[in-house]
């Protein structure tokens, strides 16, 4: 993905002015309004503590999240990407869960407008726009989009007793301002930027999957199932035992039933 957008600082002439609007809307106004609903239902004083009590979270965290965290008494929730607010909201139970649960891979339908059906609307909004590769966005599509951003907003704002159409207000300037190439430009750097961190971490990510799953092989390999060492004793059992007395022996060990998987040294 990083040089997709790459090849975009050399194609001056290439129309791309829609995608930045969406790109600055999915950076910094949607990232703002999680901010602030995490703000009202999540008070920054408490946020380690209940990340702490919390089994799912307090063992799922990446280490990057884990720092971003240590940030929240100084720096309030500034540093928490969508992806971390995502996972407050959700694990946390912050808010009601949309109307079809959450992460879902298709998005909430038009009439499925709860507070916590527009927390999932912002991921998916989130992820279109960044993972997508198109920059060649239509006239109909911004329309579209900003439409969309603009209901999110409207509901927020009514959720949290927002005035002055703070955030829609916010949303339709990106939408008419104008872009130039060199802001254009460091925008499409700041995504190329986002798109490189993203695949180091999947990297990572890829890296310690394979080494669990060697030291599961080695395990396996290493320290014999329950039902392996039942086999050894019945084999032990048929050298050792007298023929007269094995049927007995073989009544114990038939009593109790091991079914071993390949999970069960995890």
């Amino acid at each position: 993905m990083g040089t997709v957008y790459s090849t975009l600082f050399t194609r001056p002439s290439l129309n791309i002015t829609h995608f930045v609007k969406l790109f600055i809307v999915t950076q910094t106004e949607l990232p703002n309004i999680l901010r602030e609903l995490l703000t009202v239902k999540q008070p920054t004083a408490s946020l380690d503590g209940d990340i702490r009590s919390n089994k799912y979270m307090s063992k799922q965290l990446r280490a990057f999240d884990r720092k971003v965290i240590a940030t929240v008494r100084t720096k309030q929730y500034a540093n928490f990407d969508v992806f971390l607010m995502y996972k407050i909201i959700r694990n946390l139970n912050l808010v009601p869960p949309p109307t079809r649960g959450w992460d879902n891979q298709n998005p909430p339908t038009p009439t499925e407008i709860t507070i916590g059906d527009d927390v999932e609307r912002i991921r998916h909004s989130w992820n279109d726009i960044v993972h997508s590769g198109n920059t060649n966005i239509s006239d109909l599509e911004l329309e579209n989009r900003f439409s969309l951003f603009i209901d999110i907003s409207s509901r927020h704002e009514l959720y949290l007793n927002k005035r002055n159409r703070e955030y829609v207000s916010r949303i339709e300037n990106v939408k008419t301002c104008c872009i130039d190439p060199d802001t254009g430009q460091i925008y499409l750097r700041q995504l190329n930027d986002l798109a490189e961190h993203e695949r180091k971490m999947a990297s990572s990510i890829s890296t310690v999957s394979q080494n669990i799953d060697e030291l599961r092989r080695q395990s396996e390999m290493e320290i014999p199932s329950p039902y392996a060492k039942v086999v050894a004793l019945q084999n032990e059992q048929e050298e050792i035992i007298p023929k007269k007395i094995k049927g007995v022996c073989t009544v114990r060990f038939d009593k109790y039933k091991i079914y071993a998987s390949s999970n069960d040294l995890l």
